[in-house]
């Protein structure tokens, strides 16, 4: 069972026999993207002697890409007999059509001596380019097939054989079968996708063990330090340790520029060949307007990645250190200044309404909870978690605004250098200049900013292309009035639940009165 010359078994079989025990008749989609070597298993076990230790199962591997001319499901059910070893004659004696599938793969279980696991191979390949090749015949048997063999584990059709039937594809997650088969408008594969999808269950393919890939590095050329951090930096993705020796073996050895060139040349090929065209759908079909890269790097970061089957680090670690640079990046940069300053002078003029307390203790208590919901992620939906990013005139009127212990990353100017500036307004100019700075860093950021100030959105319009502005109440004319840049997005009311200032009220009056409102809030 090898790639190349580096057999791989460690990594895969434990997989596959804890897969084979789970269950008398296994039912399954194996899921994992394109270079992770199912192919390569699924043929080597295939090729394996019947009852052979350590599987005593028959596996025939069937890529059904070959039905391509058959038109007829009497055709496909044919090729089929032909791949299990049955004489496709004998379907002729059968007179019951209910029990076809059961009296034909009776028959090859009993000439093979084994039970028999049907892998099929490259059946979705309608939802891929120029994927009108699988004829819907090939569908229609698939799916007379998936239903038997569902029939089967309810104890409704056979049960003295054991047949399984697995399937595998490059998606991602299942429920992606469903997502897509309305698209291409294939009923055949729409009416299987559906019932895979409820009676089927998902699997993902296992990447590489330490040791196999440290096997599969020196096989290649790589070994001691060299190969420690080939592992370390690409973890145990197959296709990817396949580029590191290719590169490795250009530039001799995992140098920093065989890194660099893994990480920016080789590396986004193989993500758009792998993961990305599945994920552009997705993001196309979720109706929003990220880009197929952009939905790809939010669901590396997501935090509930691992249903999707991503590459990890190795042994389990999260994400190899070479995808870093491939994930979504999330900013909250909150200006702490323009909050403070907009309760500085309210609290002492209404003290009941914020029950006496003083500004430092009652604006931290009010502000935490909502900078810890504008930095939640939603990993369901391929949002990360937001770093927060607190932005002030110094270190001391930042903790008054926020408090001392918020985990978070304080940008402010010393005290020499605001002495220095024409115009006090260095710590805005710094909370734009870093937004900036980490979006020519990083190719995917997004931000949000916490502020009621219009200065730092107007001087980013140009610089940035994902940012939500999240106003404390409505937003400025300058903002609302004018088209925001595409990928950019307005979020007002943000401290809704809070008192309102009373130069933020007499604000929106204004606001309402200009644009013939009656009735202020």
């Amino acid at each position: 069972m090898t790639t190349g010359q580096t057999d791989l078994t460690g990594s895969w079989l434990p997989w596959w026999r804890e897969l084979l025990c789970q269950q008398e008749y296994v039912k399954a989609v194996v899921l994992g993207a394109r270079k992770t070597g199912k192919t390569t298993f699924f043929r080597a076990l295939a090729e394996q002697p019947v009852n052979s230790d350590p599987v005593p199962h028959k596996v025939v591997y069937w890529p059904v890409r070959r039905l391509a001319r058959r038109q007829t499901a009497a055709e496909v059910r044919a090729a089929l007999w032909r791949v299990l070893g049955v004489d496709p004659d004998l379907e002729q004696a059968i007179e019951d059509p209910e029990d076809l599938y059961e009296d034909m793969l009776s028959a090859a279980m009993k000439d093979m001596g084994a039970p028999i696991v049907l892998v099929v191979d490259d059946w979705d390949g309608t939802l891929e380019a120029g994927g009108a090749t699988i004829p819907e015949a090939c569908y229609e048997v698939l799916d007379e097939l998936c239903r038997y063999v569902a029939l089967t584990q309810k104890g409704f059709r056979g049960g003295g054989d054991r047949f399984s039937l697995v399937l595998l594809t490059s998606l991602p997650d299942g429920q992606d079968l469903q997502l897509f088969a309305r698209e291409v408008q294939r009923p055949a594969f729409e009416r299987l996708s559906g019932l895979v999808c409820r009676e089927f269950n998902s699997q993902f393919f296992p990447h590489l063990t330490t040791e196999d890939a440290l096997v599969f590095l020196s096989d290649g050329g790589l070994t001691g330090e060299d190969a420690s951090r080939v592992l370390a930096d690409c973890g145990g993705w197959l296709g990817l340790l396949e580029l590191a020796v290719e590169a490795a073996d250009v530039e001799g050895g995992w140098t920093s520029e065989a890194r660099r060139r893994v990480e920016e040349e080789t590396l986004p090929s193989l993500l758009r060949t792998s993961l990305y065209p599945v994920l552009a759908r997705r993001a196309a079909t979720g109706g929003g307007r990220q880009s197929g890269a952009d939905y790809l790097a939010s669901r590396l970061a997501a935090d509930g990645s691992d249903r999707f089957g991503f590459p990890r680090g190795v042994d389990g670690a999260r994400f190899p250190g070479i995808v870093q640079g491939h994930r979504l990046r999330r900013y909250l940069v909150v200006d702490t200044e323009n909050l403070r300053m907009a309760y500085d002078k309210d609290v002492v003029a209404r003290p009941a309404v914020y029950q006496h307390e003083r500004l430092t203790t009652w604006l931290p208590a009010a502000l935490r909870p909502v900078i810890a919901d504008l930095s939640a992620g939603d990993p369901h939906a391929g949002v990360p978690t937001a770093e927060v990013v607190l932005v002030g005139r110094d270190r001391d009127r930042i903790a008054e605004a926020v408090g001392a212990d918020l985990p978070g990353l304080r940008l402010f100017v010393d005290a020499g250098e605001r002495l220095r500036a024409k115009k006090d307004g260095t710590d805005d100019l710094l909370l734009s200049s870093w937004i900036a700075q980490r979006e020519a860093e990083t190719p995917h950021t997004e931000f949000l900013l916490l502020s009621g100030d219009q200065d730092a959105p107007v001087a980013l319009r140009s610089l940035v292309q994902r940012l939500t502005i999240c106003t404390p109440w409505e937003a400025a004319r300058v903002l609302t009035e004018n088209d925001l840049p595409a990928g950019w997005t307005l979020r007002q009311h943000c401290l809704r639940g809070l008192p309102r200032p009373r130069h933020w009220k007499d604000m929106d009056e204004a606001r309402r009165a200009r644009q013939g409102v009656v009735g202020a809030a």
